[in-house]
């Protein structure tokens, strides 16, 4: 999958300054806790990054742009975070599982679950599966990075900033129940007040 992303994103060339910068903050970092990571920038405005199960962790330039190298280094626990808790190996494993009962309802002979199935309502419920899983990923991959931080003596106030960098981003709007992330806001305070 890795393999199949990075053949159609424009990734940093090794001289290139996000992945100059990524080689500087990974220094030292090429596992954790026993899972080998390795490291990408895809050169895109977008604000993201991700992971997947074995240990690959692609970084957005536009993230890059807007992150100071503490943020960045929470960014890069809590993603270490999802890996290490099986999230991402999960979320795929949802995401396939959603799909082939979809699918299987809607070949099914029955119209009626056919239609339903293919129905912005399947939709939705696919949707409320996803995002009640994800949004205990989200902070249990945020109290990751926490303890990522602290362990490798990082600025856990970075976890804060970084997630009002992303509210703002955002434009403060809540999370409601189908959005897979808990709105930034709630993830900032959240992490304040594991700063005490």
């Amino acid at each position: 999958m890795a393999k199949k992303m990075d053949a159609e994103a424009k990734i940093a060339p090794v001289n290139n300054k996000y992945a100059q910068r990524l080689t500087a903050l990974t220094s030292g970092l090429q596992e954790d806790k026993g899972l080998r990571l390795n490291y990408k920038v895809y050169l895109t405005p977008e604000v993201n990054a991700f992971a997947m199960a074995d240990g690959t962790i692609r970084f957005y330039s536009g993230l890059m742009d807007m992150m100071t190298d503490d943020e960045i280094r929470y960014v890069l626990g809590h993603e270490i975070g999802h890996v290490h808790s099986g999230h991402t190996k999960k979320r795929m494993q949802t995401a396939l599982s959603a799909s082939a009962i979809q699918t299987a309802a809607a070949s099914s002979g029955n119209a009626q679950v056919a239609t339903l199935a293919n129905s912005e309502l399947g939709d939705l419920i696919v949707k409320v599966v996803k995002a009640q899983h994800s949004q205990s990923n989200e902070n249990e991959a945020d109290d990751y990075a926490m303890e990522f931080l602290s362990r490798r003596n990082f600025q856990r106030k970075a976890a804060v900033t970084a997630l009002e960098k992303l509210d703002k981003l955002s434009g403060g709007r809540e999370s409601n129940w189908l959005s897979t992330h808990p709105a930034p806001k709630e993830r900032a305070a959240r992490m304040s007040s594991k700063l005490v």
